[in-house]
């Protein structure tokens, strides 16, 4: 059982390792990377970028590379570290810091044990929400300053329910879903397989 876990360990961080890497995965990491830094210049059109890059690369990473599931997890989640790094140092001069950085270090446990669970349904109790408040409260500030310094504890509760209901999205009910059409149809559906999608990854 320990060599099968520990078999599943390396073939997982694998990933990690760049001169395993074929162009489509190198292509992929460079516009994440790319998309994270343009937020230090342009927050909101950086924001926008690097969510579309985080939905994006799994198709590119699992469909067209040929990466596992628990691989795919395994470099988005440390891709996803250094987004947050970069907004942070973006968000770290505005009014919102104190409660930019807590919800940074919050995330950063929450990576820590998924590493050491290696189970990415803790992410359910340790819901990223700091990217959803930097969009809010440092990207959309030009449009959202005065409504957000008014209500910001309301702000943030309602970020956090939309954060929890991708998570579970995310991290229960895709799992699932996967599960489910690979009993039933072997794979993707013939609507998704249409859409360009093959590979279940898992």
């Amino acid at each position: 059982m320990r060599k099968k876990s520990n078999a599943r360990y390396a073939h997982r961080f694998k990933i990690l390792d760049p001169s395993t890497w074929n162009p489509i995965i190198w292509l992929t990491v460079l516009l994440r990377l790319g998309a994270a830094l343009s937020i230090l210049f342009l927050p909101f059109a950086g924001m926008v970028a690097s969510f579309f890059m985080d939905w994006f690369d799994a198709y590119l990473l699992i469909q067209r590379a040929g990466i596992s599931r628990e691989q795919y997890h395994t470099l988005d989640k440390n891709l996803d570290q250094v987004w947050s790094v970069v907004m942070l140092v973006a968000g770290f001069t505005t009014p919102y810091r104190t409660l930019l950085v807590v919800l940074f270090v919050y995330r950063l446990v929450g990576h820590a044990v998924y590493v050491w669970r290696d189970d990415t349904r803790v992410f359910l109790f340790f819901p990223n929400v700091f990217e959803f408040a930097f969009f809010w409260f440092v990207a959309l500030a030009p449009w959202l300053a005065s409504f957000s310094a008014h209500n910001l504890w309301d702000v943030l509760a309602v970020l956090t329910g939309m954060k929890l209901v991708q998570e579970v999205s995310l991290h229960y009910i895709w799992p699932a879903r996967l599960r489910s059409m690979k009993q039933h149809w072997h794979g993707y559906s013939p609507v998704l397989r249409a859409l360009g999608w093959r590979r279940l990854g898992i």
